[in-house]
Order: C-alpha cells, then structure tokens, then sequence
C-alpha cells in the first residue's frame, strides 16, 4: 500500500468520516446552498463524505475545492465530525500529490485561500468598494498585514492614550 493511501485512511480516521449518520444536516446547513447556482450532493459536504469513505479518488474531484471552511457543517454535525480540519487535510494532501487547487489565489502572496466560486459570489455583493475589493483578494495572513498597516498609519502623529 502506497504511504499517501495511508494517511487518507489517518485523515479520514481523525475526522470520524466513519461516524457519519448519513442524515444530511452538514449539508442543510451549508452556505453554499444559497451562493453557488450549481450547488449539489456532489460538492456538499454529505457527497464529499461519501466520496472520501469509498474512493481515494476523492483527492482529484474539483469538489474538494468549493468549501469555504466556514465550520457550519461541524456545528451541525450531531456525529461530531469535523469537516473543516478534514478538508483541510483533504487538499493539504492533494496539493503534495500534485493536484492544482481550483480556487482564488491570494493577489499578494499567490497562496489559493477561497474557492473561485466564493470570490465570484462575494466581488459581486461588494461593487464599487475598492477598499473592500482589495481586502477580499488577500488571504487571511495577508489581510491581516493589510489592515496592521492601516491602522498603524491611521494612528501615526497622534499622542498615546494614557
């Protein structure tokens, strides 16, 4: 057996995959319900759970790619399943066999933090905030520098508070 093949059982292990009920409440939950027109058991988070539980495959489905990590799916979870780390560790182990994450990459550092799907929806409720605009196009990291740096400037010359 192949060392990858060994830590997808490891990742599917840790995240309880196999405690799945299979009653659908992660994916009732799920945001991308409402942001994604073509939005389907495939790339829900049930769908991604039961490709992963039958076939290694899994790791070279565009689906692993729409999450947005946002922990709705964990918090319904009444298994307990935390979906988030799980794809986390999904696609950290997909990028190291070679798979091109599908996704908006960080316009600072490069680094692919959102899927493109999530960024298409989000720059279309933003139009015309430019100051906005720029924050949603960098990576969490990256924002955080973005705003350090702002808020440095904007209190700049003026006396400490005592």
């Amino acid at each position: 057996m192949e060392h990858w093949l060994e830590e997808l059982d490891a990742i599917r292990k840790e995240a309880g995959l196999d405690r799945c009920l299979e009653c659908g409440k992660c994916t009732s939950s799920c945001p991308m319900g409402w942001m994604y027109r073509s939005f389907g058991y495939a790339i829900s988070p049930r769908g991604i759970i039961e490709q992963a539980r039958k076939d290694e495959r899994v790791l070279y489905s565009a689906s692993i790619w729409h999450c947005l990590e946002c922990e709705e799916c964990t918090k319904a979870c009444v298994s307990g399943i935390t979906y988030r780390d799980f794809m986390r560790k999904l696609r950290d182990l997909a990028r190291r066999r070679g798979v091109i994450p599908s996704g908006a990459a960080c316009r600072r550092c490069g680094k692919v933090f959102l899927p493109e799907q999530a960024m298409a929806f989000m720059e279309g409720k933003i139009k015309g905030i430019e100051e906005a605009r720029e924050l949603l196009g960098a990576c969490p990291a990256c924002r955080k520098r973005i705003l350090a740096r702002r808020t440095k400037k904007a209190f700049s010359g003026r006396p400490p508070r005592v």
